[in-house]
């Protein structure tokens, strides 16, 4: 019998995100209580009011991943195996939406100019996995209870 436990992790930053150089800003509370034709137009809220989206591939992205990792495994006599594993983790990040847009994101980080408020749990995180398989030999064949004889 073998009982592994293990601590994985793994961090990275710098990754690449996609996002909005010229995102407009948000309206302020005054802007919301005006009527909806006096409240400035998206344009007129961009940084670079001559341009619409400007896409930007920034190295601000980062994951973290934490997990804690449990294996048992047995050998029964007569070609009886047993193997559990178990996961317990927790995946962190901003920068998943690169790669693919899971969840249906927009693939750009709600605010360009606060990119560590986009952090959260990652779209990948699977926080529980267990998985248990059984492996049985038959005992046919060579030295085995039926046709031990044969070549």
């Amino acid at each position: 019998m073998v009982l592994d436990v293990a601590y994985v992790g793994n961090r990275a930053k710098n990754l690449v995100i996609l996002a909005d150089y010229n995102q407009a800003r948000p309206l302020t509370a005054a802007e919301l209580l005006l009527p909806a034709a006096q409240r400035p137009s998206l344009q007129a809220r961009r940084p670079i009011q001559g341009f619409g989206t400007i896409s930007a591939v920034l190295p601000e992205g980062f994951s973290n991943y934490n997990a804690l990792q449990v294996k048992l495994e047995r050998r029964f006599s007569q070609g009886l195996h047993f193997l559990n594993s178990f996961t317990w983790s927790k995946a962190l990040d901003n920068a998943s939406q690169v790669l693919e847009e899971p969840n249906g994101n927009t693939g750009t980080p709600q605010n360009v100019y606060d990119i560590a408020s986009n952090k959260g749990i990652g779209a990948y995180d699977q926080p529980l996995n267990n998985t248990t398989s059984f492996v049985f030999e038959l005992p046919v064949g060579s030295e085995r209870w039926f046709g031990g004889n044969m070549n």
